[in-house]
């Protein structure tokens, strides 16, 4: 799949560009034609280019994946840390050691459970039921990418 990404190249019949970058044109007298066109280009090329072919390397780079999977753990990790977003579910306190916070955050993402810890109320639930569903997501990319990789 990559190969034929370099292949295909940059479709220029997606939308003019010129108009966008270079034009005094207002947003308001573009064609919406050619927003439309923009809009399929975003999407269909770089976001495209970059969950397929970065994160899950079509599904053929499992290593890539786990290290995405880190990243995004290390992020969520560093996000509860900074606001002291995760209580000791006995003591009620926060967490002291970042090191807690980071197996907080790989629990959340592997198991639908929280390690004996529990977010803080509002915000950082929203944010752990998020880290649940992109670590449910990622466990499915993984078996996904092994099952491919491996039964070649």
């Amino acid at each position: 799949m990559e190969a034929k990404r370099k292949q295909k190249g940059f479709d220029k019949r997606y939308f003019d560009y010129e108009i966008l970058l270079f034009s005094t044109v207002s947003w308001e007298e573009i064609d919406s034609k050619e927003l439309k066109y923009l809009r399929k280009y975003l999407i269909h090329d770089k976001i495209e280019y970059f969950i397929f072919q970065i994160v899950f390397g079509y599904g053929v780079h499992p290593l890539r994946l786990w290290l995405w999977w880190f990243f995004f753990v290390g992020v969520f990790a560093a996000i509860y840390w900074i606001g002291k977003g995760v209580k000791d579910a006995t003591t009620l306190q926060p967490l002291t050691e970042p090191l807690e916070y980071i197996w907080f955050s790989i629990t959340v993402a592997v198991t639908p459970g929280f390690a004996g810890n529990k977010p803080v109320a509002g915000w950082y639930q929203l944010i752990t039921g998020l880290e649940a569903i992109f670590g449910t997501f990622m466990w499915a990319a993984f078996i996904t990418t092994f099952a491919k990789k491996y039964m070649r």
